[in-house]
């Protein structure tokens, strides 16, 4: 039987595991190829799970294996021409595993039953769920990441003497262990797609993704007018913000647990500490996910998974650098394994060092006043240790820690005053997980975690004078508890379930040490309960024609939080394949999300200004107002996510072709905004009659001024001297003013083909926003948020094209963002359109896992990478000495000014 390949679209279907590495359809394990179809093999001995690897990459195959079941075992060494399954065989040696061949072609490794032991490696509470091939047939959703976990029988019983079982398939999105979350939109990167994107750094790679909107918090921006949690990132940090809607209104979990928020408002996860040496895979899940994560994942969920199975040596050098050598980077790391049965330890470490960009090195940004950087000096250490074990048959432990330590350094010239920023940033983690087996099916998880982050800042003026400080300390303190398992046999499969409840602890506090003075302090305590059902309608055993599976997902979870009370998340997701090539989805959820604790905790009042407001009613044009700027009385954010979506797989021309389109709708109510520019008050009564109070009571005012807890009493204002003087009251607090709506489609497409020599895949994945509209109080008209400047444009896409020949890979990528409008109306110019952005990536990879007579060139990795190769500028815009930062010449939020980009990195193997 032919080898064929499996499609990108594949690896977007779910959690890709450590070991399946989504390059190819596997053939079957016991068939024998066609006559005379052999394929040259050369793999040393060495961990089976590095040669499954190589296998996959040598023959084009995608291997699905249980990271669990590799651990520890060492590979034969296989050379010569022989056919891929007879390879595979070979490589297994006498391994007591099986090679299970599926109706689609692919190969699932297996534990011989007499043999097996029940692998429970601990996971994250609420973090994964697992997919067991035996409940539903295996395809291409499968290629996820795995858990080993010896199928059930009949009845839940387990199927003693039974050999042949599919070990179970671990998935972000889900509780259960056995299902897998197929009605809801995922997709899933590996280390490859990360190496062949040419992305030094996770926040580059993640800028890549269309669903990914860059007007969120980034290192190198002050701030961005339409993300108000960008203004408190004291640490060059960075967010990820899915479909625009804001850092905040994306959940962010490391490894499955939640991470410490960073900024001066506790307000994002800071994704910029986290190296992508150590990163296994990144797995997106893009509907609202509150039932199953708590709050914040209203946007979506991005679970980075850092490496934990490796046995060897591993050392890697790289260094980077722009076209005219303004920007050099330097990364150095190493990694160390040690596998034994039943247990596994990986440590590593990664230094990167990378310089300042210059404003005076961009032509785009050469206006801009000297000295001022775009993007900050960056020096990072980073460290992960994890470590695994089981005892006895039933009960396995694990454990992991992560530190990562940042200085960060940006000059900038603010209306001719030049300051100089430091940051230091800490980021700890620290988790412990347990995972038993107890009757039956059934599987106990117990879990905690720890982390923190702490960021501080020292802004030094031009004589080297200390002009401000700040420091941002942020920790969360979690416990887990888990049980989940198979209910009863139904006509389509087990109905599966999970029941669990956890407890979390968060504090914040934001002070200035320069004044003694703490200016934010809160904490927070969640109790949750959480229940969630896998409903096989139909599946294999039961399946007729048109009809070959439908499933049900029913999840809900119980929030009580110590600030706003309880919540409930619902959650509903159906899938229905008609026949093994397609597959109609469909989700639907609610998410609730409480306020940032740098929000809820001001321990004063805050500001209040006395202002002349613009106003055209006025015969001076102007009117004397007290604009309230004072610390929110805020409630939660809530929102309903509807997702609709079609995959499809098949041979087509000779190759594999998959496709998806998902179509999503998400309103979001009561956000957390501020009601902007208080000077258009005014002059739009319409949209901010709520905020206004025309002649407010002077006794009113008089408690405004001298409130004790008004941090500071600004009167700019000629013309008020005392209460009474004033015409207006505005009300310019952060409040739950907003709604945000918005519905798009996502398309991602892939077609994989042998095209007489090696193999090639071309990909296309893109988003297009059909609406994204706000209201910025109750009373004001809808607002397109969409195709104006530091907002998202209504089109992006990544397309690409790679092609794979021995140890050779070659790939290029084309970025495209669409143009849109400049409605600012700066010196009087009214609407400008800004151009589309487009730029080219290519990366060109040598693999070495062979004997050489040469020892260097054992086990070598070779990667020249290229970003944005036509050094093509960002679209240039109007430049704005406005509070915002925003002078340099392009939009940060749509656009990146690093311009060409090429990078050399050599990891070897020891």
């Amino acid at each position: 039987m032919t080898m064929k390949s499996k499609s990108f679209k594949a690896k977007a279907r779910g959690a890709v595991s450590a070991l399946a590495l989504s390059l190819a359809l596997a053939s079957t394990a016991g068939a024998q190829a066609h006559d005379g179809e052999t394929l040259p093999f050369e793999i040393e001995a060495q961990p089976l799970s590095e040669a499954l690897l190589e296998f996959s990459r040598q023959a084009g195959v995608n291997v699905i294996a249980p990271s669990a079941l590799t651990r520890g075992l060492t590979s034969e060494a296989v050379s010569g021409d022989m056919s891929p399954s007879q390879a595979l065989t070979a490589l297994i040696g006498d391994a007591k595993l099986t090679l299970n061949e599926q109706s689609d072609g692919s190969v699932v490794l297996i534990a011989q039953r007499e043999t097996a032991e029940r692998d429970t490696r601990a996971t994250s509470s609420g973090a994964a769920g697992t997919y067991q091939g035996s409940v539903q047939p295996v395809d291409a959703r499968e290629t996820q990441t795995t858990e080993a976990e010896p199928d059930e029988g009949e009845g839940g019983e387990d199927a003693e003497g039974e050999e042949g079982e599919t070990d179970v398939i671990t998935v972000t999105g889900t509780n259960i262990r056995g299902a897998a979350p197929d009605s809801s939109p995922s997709f899933v990167f590996t280390r490859e797609d990360i190496d062949l994107s040419g992305a030094t750094t996770l926040p580059e790679f993640i800028r890549t993704l269309p669903q990914s909107f860059g007007g969120g918090v980034q290192a190198g921006v002050l701030s961005l007018p339409n993300d108000d949690v960008s203004t408190s990132n004291i640490g060059a940090g960075s967010s990820i913000n899915l479909r625009g809607l804001g850092s905040g209104s994306t959940l962010v979990l490391l490894n499955g647990k939640r991470i410490a928020p960073g900024g001066a408002l506790g307000g994002f996860a800071d994704i910029s500490m986290i190296p992508v040496s150590a990163i296994e895979r990144i797995e997106m899940i893009t509907d609202g996910a509150s039932a199953i994560y708590g709050a914040d994942a209203v946007g979506g969920v991005v679970n980075i998974v850092l490496r934990d199975d490796y046995a060897g040596v591993q050392t890697f050098a790289g260094i980077g650098s722009d076209s005219g050598g303004d920007v050099i980077e330097y990364r150095v790391g190493a990694t160390f394994g040690r596998a034994w049965r039943g247990g596994n330890l990986i440590a590593s470490y990664d230094f990167s060092d990378r310089g300042a960009l210059s404003a005076a090195d961009r032509e785009f940004s050469a206006a801009t006043p000297t000295p001022n950087d775009l993007l900050p000096s960056q020096e990072a250490h980073s460290g992960l240790m994890s470590i695994s074990q089981d005892v006895g048959s039933n009960l396995s432990l694990q454990a992991e820690a992560t530190h990562s330590h940042r200085l960060s350094s940006t000059t900038r010239n603010i209306r001719s005053t030049i300051s100089t920023r430091n940051s230091e940033i800490d980021q700890s983690s620290i988790s412990i997980d347990a995972a038993v087996d107890i009757v039956a099916t059934w599987q106990l998880v117990a879990s905690a975690a720890y982390s923190r982050y702490f960021a501080y800042r020292q802004q030094f003026i031009s004589d080297g004078q200390l002009q401000s400080d700040a420091e941002s300390d942020s920790n969360v303190l979690s416990f887990g508890l888990r049980a989940d398992g198979s209910l009863i046999a139904l006509p389509g499969g087990s109905l599966l379930a999970a029941f669990g409840a956890e407890y979390r602890e968060e504090d914040f506090e934001f002070s200035v040490p320069l004044s003694d003075r703490i200016v934010f302090i809160d904490d927070r305590r969640v109790s949750s309960a959480y229940a969630e059902l896998f409903i096989p309608i139909i599946g294999e055993p039961n399946s007729i024609p048109g009809v070959q599976r439908l499933e049900m997902t029913v999840a809900g979870r119980q929030d009580s939080y110590s600030d706003f009370g309880d919540a409930f998340s619902p959650k509903l997701g159906v899938a229905w394949a008609p026949n093994g090539s397609i597959l109609i989805r469909s989700s639907y959820g609610e998410s609730f999300n409480p306020p940032d604790l740098g929000r809820t905790g001001g321990t004063t009042g805050g500001i209040v200004r006395a202002w002349p407001i613009p106003n055209t009613d006025s015969p001076s044009g102007t009117s004397v107002s007290i604009v309230d700027f004072r610390s929110p009385d805020l409630g939660p954010e809530e929102s309903t996510t509807w997702t609709f979506g079609v995959d499809y797989n098949r041979q087509v021309g000779g190759g594999q072709f998959a496709g998806s389109v998902t179509w999503y709708d998400i309103s979001y109510q009561d956000r957390i905004a501020s009601p902007g520019d208080f000077r258009r008050f005014l002059n739009n009564p319409d949209v901010f009659a709520s905020l206004i109070t025309p002649n407010p009571d002077p006794n009113v005012i008089s408690a405004l001024v001298n409130d004790p807890d008004v941090r500071f009493f600004i009167n700019p204002a000629s013309g008020w001297t005392a209460p009474g003087d004033e015409e207006f009251l505005l009300d310019a607090r952060l409040a739950n003013l907003s709604s945000q709506d918005t519905s798009g489609v996502d398309f991602d497409f892939s077609y994989e083909i042998d095209p007489g020599a090696g193999q090639l895949e071309l990909s296309l994945n893109a988003a297009y926003i059909i609406e994204q509209v706000q209201r910025i109080t109750a009373t004001a008209a809808a607002e397109d948020a969409i195709d104006t400047i530091f907002r998202p444009a209504d089109f992006r896409f990544r397309a690409g094209a790679t092609w794979s020949l021995d140890s050779w890979t070659l790939a290029g990528f084309v970025n495209h963002v669409d143009g849109y409008t400049d409605n600012r109306d700066l010196n009087g110019l009214g609407d400008v359109e800004v151009d589309a952005w487009t730029t080219f990536d290519l990366s060109l990879i040598f693999r070495s896992n062979s004997r050489h007579q040469i020892a260097l060139l054992n086990n070598l990795n070779v990667a020249l990478n290229a970003r944005n190769v036509f050094d093509e500028e960002p679209p240039s815009i109007i430049g704005s000495a406005d509070n915002f930062g925003l002078r340099q010449g392009y939009d940060p939020a749509n656009a990146d000014p690093l311009g060409r980009f090429v990078t050399l990195r050599v990891t070897k193997e020891w």
